[in-house]
């Protein structure tokens, strides 16, 4: 978020569905506190349904009357690609941040005030989140962006937020 230097930011969290946690704004200081309070097991519906948050991320810039923009998704993996393809157009190229590991692991559920647990299934299995690069390389190339894994430093951001718009 510090890394913005211009236009608007909005942040849509999703698992099995999806949420409007912030609309489109400029004010990137509420942005950045409310992403402190989001935690994975805040999440109504299990699963990976970005179909639904690009849906409203496609709301949101309609709502507001933006007529290009850049989405990034921040995920270890897509089930179906047709939730990315549907969405696909060159005025909101759809980019990917790759987080984890192609070994996977588990997902720690809030550290402070449930250290030790991870996130299960209602039936009490662990959920192993394993980070599918080939598969999130495709999505970014369906939906004109561009992807990168998650790195230390600011490399992997900059070249997400460089991802061309149409002229």
């Amino acid at each position: 978020l510090r890394l913005r230097v211009e236009g608007q930011t909005a942040l849509i969290a999703y698992a099995g569905d999806a949420h409007t946690v912030v609309p489109l704004t400029d004010d990137v200081a509420t942005v950045e506190n409310l992403l402190v309070s989001l935690s994975p097991e805040m999440m109504p519906v299990f699963g990976s349904n970005p179909d639904h948050a690009l849906t409203l991320a496609h709301e949101l810039f309609d709502n507001a009357n933006v007529l290009q923009g850049r989405i990034l998704m921040i995920t270890d993996g897509v089930d179906l690609l047709s939730d990315v393809s549907r969405h696909r157009t060159t005025a909101y190229p759809i980019s990917v941040l790759g987080i984890g590991t192609s070994s996977g692991g588990a997902i720690p559920l809030d550290r402070l005030r449930q250290p030790g647990r991870t996130l299960r299934t209602q039936e009490g299995n662990q959920i192993i989140a394993q980070l599918d690069e080939v598969r999130l390389k495709e999505v970014a190339d369906l939906g004109f962006g561009r992807y990168q894994e998650a790195q230390v430093g600011d490399d992997d951001i900059n070249a997400l937020l460089s991802t061309p718009l149409p002229s």
